[in-house]
């Protein structure tokens, strides 16, 4: 989880084109990355450039 939270700040700091959205901006954003945290089960949730929700978990 480390390594790709690590490549996310990379791949955000080196092109804005591809940052992702911030999940905790709104507090609809909020309340959306807790419904995927809820069903997904994950431990880390984000938000790609388009605003798709991913629910990120260790194999």
């Amino acid at each position: 989880m480390a390594a790709l939270k690590a490549d996310l700040d990379k791949i955000n700091s080196s092109n804005p084109y591809l940052e992702s959205k911030s999940l905790d901006r709104h507090p609809e954003s909020r309340v959306r990355r807790e419904m995927v945290a809820k069903a997904g089960g994950g431990g880390f949730q984000l938000s790609d450039n388009d605003n798709i929700l991913i629910d990120v978990s260790e194999a």
